[in-house]
């Protein structure tokens, strides 16, 4: 009998739990939604709650969790599966299996200054601490399969009128693990909707807070930011591909301090304007970012490179197309405090150190227009190349090089020295080659009432701005220029008759175009002074420095400009002692002035003579002649030696002799003249302060140069 009351016991024991667990469910769920503002903050509703004791799984359809009015909804899913391991709790891990979060649908609003959420932060905030005191063994979390599926997050800025949704956001997180028992580590990784992927691994010591964290993402395609970008720009699309890799390092006691580093490449970047046209874009943008410290305002740039950018350009009457295409919210700019410094905090303030190691531009395309005349001119600017080193807060100087090609045809070089700190003081040097006069009729005809039928520029500017005061040296050398007059011109210019007259015998037209001027007078305007004296020197011949210091040592004002050899002269001639010897009486008459001397040469054209003479030895050889007094045999002499069927003089010449000699004699050659004029100038004067300098290769004086010193004064005081 008594077996029988016990087992009666245990069968109603049993059937009472099974009863328990299956109510509990149903209890849990009528406790969320009764209790749900007290415990969690907000009003909850739930259609179903169910939990199978068997699979660990838990599963909830129909949430919502409401806003703090109790009738709008902040958040709500479909459905939630929860798949966990409940008997790892007893070793100390805490295993979920899946989590798989169906129809999530958020709105986030931010109004004013505050967002919908922070009542939440504030109710969480200020439940107490619930850390535990005692010293069990911490547990070891292990997160798999983490899905998000068609889920949907609204976020409505009413500060500045625009919602912008997310919709069918799907991802898959393989796996978060975290190890408390020593340090802790945490990755994670999801898929984007197109394709690509994000992925981040951090590595904590909690003993001592120092961390580092790796975050990469891949193919994040920038399409889908759109409506974020028209916030700022009017523009009807936007595309590209991002691709970055992030490093962060610190400790979590002291976020501020944290050193971060990265790689950021952009592909296929394009934005489109209001009237569908392409005005910014690059196939491919990467930045390189050695250290980033914030707290020490400290930011290296290991590198920025540019491939293939495009921008487009359009001058208007009082904007540009690119000031209409930004948006300048001056509602929110007002509303923002302006934070006056503090001249107690000033060194704070001056403590910002960033430098830019390199900076690249290859390859790059800009398109001009502008309709200042009433008609519209553009302007082709392509294979634009950029490069600059050593760009940094603390720089007295940078210099920059830059070269393009003009409207597929002409060549501009430019060497652009600046100091950071003081743009009025800047160095700018920079050539136009083959500039094809005809592109500027529009401005020919509108300015000067002349179309100009053909001719090339060659032009050369050499400009210093010290303290605000600009310094223009520039030679203009047009060639073969032919022109109609129109006579409809703003200004009435006898142009075509000064051509007439400044040509010389080859029909070039040589001049010099100086240009002074105060820039820190908003008056002034530097085209406008170079235009003045463009056309002041259309009728008389602008004065030169080199003729008031030829006049103190009685010489021809042409020989203190240059010092110039044929490519195959090494020593020094009358005329050129002559010339020295002036420099030397210059120096001693005004001790005050600083003379240099540098040294340019087309080195590819030297080569070329030399080939020429090494070759002329062939010939001489064979035939006992001179090659320069037999022209013609001469040719036909290198015609039979390179069987060639058409006959390239230099190309012919270089390939009878050895390369190696010729470079050996060309430097040779440059060596000898360097050491002849040096030794002179010792010999005339042992104290001499005449300083002799190469010409940097990069200088756009060096191209089709003879080799010549060019002579260039200054004041020893500057």
């Amino acid at each position: 009998m008594k077996k029988r009351t016990w087992k009666l016991i245990f069968i109603a024991l049993i059937a009472l739990l099974v009863i328990a667990m299956f109510l509990l469910p149903v209890i849990a769920k009528k406790g969320l939604v009764k209790n749900g503002k007290e415990w969690t903050g907000r009003k909850i509703s739930i259609d179903d709650l169910g939990f199978n004791y068997f699979t660990g799984t838990l599963r909830i359809t129909g949430f919502k969790m409401f806003e703090s009015n109790d009738s709008d909804v902040f958040i709500s899913f479909d459905t939630l599966l929860v798949d966990t391991e409940p008997h790892r709790l007893l070793i100390n891990e805490f295993v979920i299996d899946k989590v798989y979060l169906h129809g999530l649908d958020t709105k986030i609003i931010f109004e004013e200054s505050a967002f919908n959420f922070e009542d939440l932060i504030a109710f969480h905030s200020s439940a107490g601490d619930t850390t535990s005191a005692n010293k069990e063994k911490p547990y070891h979390y292990k997160l798999s399969n983490i899905e998000i599926s068609e889920a949907e997050i609204e976020f409505d800025n009413r500060r500045i009128e625009n919602v912008t949704v997310i919709k069918d956001l799907s991802f898959l997180i393989p796996f978060i693990g975290w190890n408390q028992k020593d340090a802790s580590e945490a990755g994670l990784r999801f898929a984007f909707k197109n394709e690509g992927y994000f992925e981040s691994l951090v590595h904590l010591d909690q003993n001592t807070g120092i961390f580092d964290a790796d975050i990469t993402v891949n193919h994040l395609y920038l399409d889908d930011f759109l409506k974020y970008a028209q916030v700022y720009a009017d523009i009807n699309s936007i595309h590209g591909i991002l691709n970055t890799h992030i490093r962060v390092s610190g400790n979590i006691n002291e976020p501020e301090n944290a050193l971060v580093s990265s790689r950021t490449d952009l592909f296929d970047i394009e934005l489109i304007d209001k009237n569908d046209k392409k005005f910014l874009g690059a196939e491919r943008v990467t930045t390189v970012v050695k250290k980033a410290n914030y707290a020490t305002q400290n930011y290296i740039v290991d590198s920025l490179i540019l491939i293939s950018p495009y921008v487009y350009f359009e001058l208007k009457d009082s904007t540009n197309n690119l000031l209409e295409i930004v948006k300048m919210n001056l509602e929110i700019a007002d509303s923002d405090p302006i934070t006056e410094t503090d001249p107690e905090n000033q060194d704070s303030v001056s403590s910002l150190y960033y430098s830019l190691n390199t900076l690249t531009i290859d390859n790059g395309i800009i398109d001009y227009r502008d309709d200042i005349t009433g008609q519209p001119f553009d302007y082709h600017l392509s294979e634009v190349m950029v490069n600059a080193d050593s760009i940094k807060s603390t720089s007295k100087w940078v210099t920059i090089y830059s070269d393009m090609l003009l409207n597929n045809r002409g060549l501009l070089k430019a060497k652009l020295g600046i100091n950071p700190a003081d743009l009025f003081n800047v160095d700018l040097n920079f050539s136009v080659e083959k500039f094809q006069l005809s592109d500027i009729n529009i401005y020919s005809n509108f300015y000067i009432g002349h179309t100009i039928l053909e001719g090339d520029m060659f032009y050369y500017s050499d400009s210093k701005i010290r303290n605000g005061q600009i310094t223009s040296e520039n030679k203009l050398l047009v060639k073969n220029a032919t022109l109609n007059s129109t006579k409809k011109g703003l200004y009435n210019l006898p142009l075509k008759f000064a051509l007439f007259l400044l040509k010389d015998k080859n029909g070039d037209v040589n001049l010099d175009i100086p240009v002074r001027g105060d820039l820190k007078d908003p008056s002034i305007n530097v085209g406008k002074m170079v235009w003045h004296t463009f056309k002041n020197l259309i009728a008389r011949a602008a004065a030169s420095p080199g003729k008031l210091l030829a006049g103190i040592v009685g010489g021809d004002p042409k020989d203190l400009k240059a010092i110039e050899f044929t490519y195959l002269d090494t020593s020094l001639t009358e005329h050129q002692l002559k010339q020295l010897d002036m420099l030397i009486k210059l120096e001693q008459k005004k001790p005050e002035l600083k003379i240099v001397l540098v040294y340019y040469n087309d080195v590819e054209l030297q080569k070329n003579a030399i080939a020429a003479m090494e070759a002329g030895k062939l010939y001489y050889q064979k035939t006992k002649k001179d090659y320069l007094k037999n022209e013609e045999r001469f040719n036909v002499f290198l015609l039979e030696k390179t069987e060639a069927d058409t006959l390239d003089y230099y190309l012919a010449c270089r390939t009878l002799v050895t390369p190696e000699l010729v470079d050996s004699l060309s430097i040779s050659f440059d060596n000898y003249r360097f050491t002849q004029v040096e030794n002179y100038l010792k010999t005339a004067n042992d104290s001499t302060s005449i300083k002799i300098l190469p010409g940097k290769a990069e200088a756009p004086e060096q191209t089709g140069s003879m080799p010549l010193f060019k002579i260039e004064f200054s004041l020893k005081e500057e």
